[in-house]
């Protein structure tokens, strides 16, 4: 770091502890930039560049931690409010509700009462599990041992119900291709010949304006509209350049849409059962795609996406 830089560097750390030593009196930035000898406004543009969230804001998530500890102590939420520098139990409801996505009373109690939804995700750091209420995100951790993820949301919330909320997942193939999907490595299954007759169909339909052989199938299985499909573009190198993706559907209707990666502009459209759509050309390379989410859904989705696999070595 340059000289600036550090000087910058010991005055937020300074800020961060000066937040910890006092969340219980909640001061406001006046008070930490006077602490620090900055202004308002440049304590925070310098906090938000090196901590990435406001002082405000951390503030918010030390009582929020703060108060958790007493809650899990058997303290009720007017102590832990009182205790985490908070007004009242309104104050301390609202800052549950908004970053623990349930209100204090039921996290106190395991989540009694609740159904968590919980699906791990692929980023850019690897696999992620989440996990969320009809209010928000509750649980969020990475899970470099999936399998060690799901146990330590159960002992965080053991009275809530805990549901997959990820599609149910087949792949399929000629060959035994290895595809990493949602965070997970599977291995082809051999051709159903229900799904070996439904290629051959799709195949015929497009002879005339995309001639594609594929040799390969993702299957997924949404038992509900509370189950969905993240945005994302299927750009993986092992589906080759220009891809051409052809995608299936059967049983509820859902909506699908497209994404500009650079303008953002949003394309939607209602799938119906037994509808086609191709996907080609340099669709994956400009756009993201996603199958949104409804409470109104009630029934399952079946969709299949054909795609060719380039040879693995």
């Amino acid at each position: 770091m340059t000289p600036a830089e550090q000087i910058q560097f010991a005055r937020i750390a300074a800020a961060i502890e000066f937040l910890y030593d006092h969340h219980r009196e909640q001061p406001d930035l006046a008070a930490v930039a006077a602490h620090v000898h900055l202004s308002p406004q440049h304590l925070q543009r310098q906090f938000q560049q090196w901590a990435g969230i406001s002082p405000k804001k951390m503030l918010q998530h030390i009582s929020i931690e703060n108060a958790k500890r007493i809650l899990h102590a058997q303290g009720s939420v007017q102590d832990a409010a009182l205790a985490s520098g908070l007004s009242g139990t309104g104050r301390l409801h609202d800052l549950f509700t908004t970053i623990e996505g349930m209100t204090p009373g039921e996290y106190k109690n395991g989540g009694a009462g609740l159904q968590i939804d919980w699906q791990l995700v692929a980023s850019p750091y690897g696999s992620v599990l989440v996990a969320n209420t009809g209010k928000g995100i509750c649980f969020l951790s990475f899970a470099d041992e999936p399998a060690a993820e799901r146990p330590r949301l159960q002992a965080l919330f053991p009275n809530a119900e805990l549901r997959n909320a990820a599609s149910q997942v087949a792949w399929y193939g000629e060959q035994n291709f290895a595809y990493t999907y949602s965070g997970a490595t599977r291995t082809a299954q051999p051709w159903d010949s229900v799904l070996s007759d439904i290629k051959q169909q799709v195949e015929q339909q497009l002879a005339a304006v995309s001639p594609t052989c594929f040799n390969s199938c993702l299957l997924n299985r949404y038992a509900d509209g509370s189950q969905g499909m993240a945005w994302h573009s299927d750009d993986e190198a092992c589906l080759g350049k220009n891809t051409v993706i052809a995608s299936v559907s059967f049983g509820a209707t859902r909506k699908f849409a497209f994404k500009h990666k650079q303008t953002q502009e949003k394309r939607e459209l209602m799938l119906q059962h037994g509808q086609l759509i191709v996907m080609r050309g340099s669709t994956q390379t400009h756009w993201r795609h996603a199958v949104m989410k409804s409470s109104k859904i009630q029934t399952p989705r079946i969709n299949l996406t054909f795609r060719t696999m380039l040879p693995q070595g």
